[in-house]
């Protein structure tokens, strides 16, 4: 690339941290930052030598000092934020979930393409190189047939803070939405399709969001992928591949740098790679050459991959969940 993309970053928690050092690790120029507080945007900015902490989100996407609008912020804003940096004719990677509904979604999508800009969602496990030799070694025949999984996710410390926005109903929040993303996200990755039958069971707040939700998504062939996501028990990461010749344990899977098989032969294979940066380089890396060729949309994450997740995060939240 002759010219690197110049990066906005809407946002300035932790995840906006960490995607900002990988934009600094491959040379990627942050020019702005926006915060809903600006003194919050100027501290961001003064850590990562950005140098400019804008007054608001709409100057960022209306700068002309900009190319690209990186958008990590609570879920209810995603939407509004892609058609807003979209209509001033930024690309676009947002954070995941991509938006609260497929409703919102396409409609983002369709801005996308009225206005020929990339669109991406920031779903960072897609793309990290030891799950996706992985997955290559098991379509490859690794554990046999594959005919179910198993995925957790927890964040245990959000019940410390009564103010959480996981906690808070009008910011889109609770354990399904946020975590249950990467359990589904594998099991999409996995059987490379959308389930016949997704059951879910939710434990819900006194304000209404869920504290803690488990799902069984039903495929074609008898295979299934089971799934948990808490906000209040702390759990161990991890993933298992089942299959008719062994299984695949994924360690902390959605940021996986170790995995094992092990097989009914009595063998073992392990599998390790350490990240470059920390994990988000890769897909920032993606998203770079994708807009170099002129794509819209990313040939390892379309559009409607990202609809197939939230369609299934819908059918999970649904009051009665069985879709059969």
């Amino acid at each position: 690339m002759e010219k690197r993309l110049r990066w906005g970053i809407l946002g300035t928690g932790v995840v906006a941290g960490e995607l900002t050092e990988a934009l600094q690790f491959t040379g990627a120029p942050v020019t702005m930052v926006a915060s809903r507080n600006p003194e919050k945007a100027k501290k961001f900015a003064k850590k990562y030598g950005i140098p400019h902490a804008a007054q608001s989100y709409e100057e960022v996407a209306r700068s002309g000092e900009v190319d690209i609008c990186y958008i990590a912020l609570p879920h209810n804003l995603h939407a509004g934020m892609c058609a807003l940096c979209l209509g001033e004719g930024k690309h676009v990677l947002c954070e995941k979930p991509f938006t609260v509904t497929t409703a919102e979604a396409r409609a983002v999508f369709e801005a996308a393409r009225a206005a020929n800009r990339f669109i991406m969602e920031a779903a960072w496990c897609r793309f990290h190189p030891l799950l996706l030799e992985v997955l290559d070694a098991v379509r490859g025949g690794l554990i046999g047939e594959v005919g179910a999984m198993k995925a957790d996710f927890g964040i245990d410390d959000v019940l410390q803070n009564p103010n959480h926005r996981l906690l808070d109903p009008d910011l889109a929040g609770g354990a399904l939405l946020d975590g249950g993303f990467y359990p589904v996200t594998l099991a999409c990755m996995l059987f490379g399709s959308s389930p016949q039958r997704v059951q879910s069971s939710r434990t819900l707040s006194e304000r209404g969001v869920d504290l803690y939700t488990s799902a069984i998504l039903d495929y074609p062939g008898g295979r299934q992928a089971l799934l948990y996501a808490s906000i209040v028990h702390e759990i161990p990461d991890n993933a298992y591949l089942y299959g008719s010749k062994g299984y695949v344990e994924l360690e902390n899977f959605f940021y996986c740098r170790r995995a094992t098989a092990h097989l009914r032969d009595g063998s073992v294979r392990v599998f390790e790679r350490q990240f470059e940066c920390d994990g988000y380089e890769y897909e920032t890396r993606h998203v770079e050459e994708c807009i170099e060729q002129g794509l819209t949309q990313s040939p390892i994450l379309p559009w409607e991959e990202t609809l197939r997740v939230l369609e299934i995060l819908q059918q999970a939240a649904a009051p009665d969940s069985r879709k059969d």
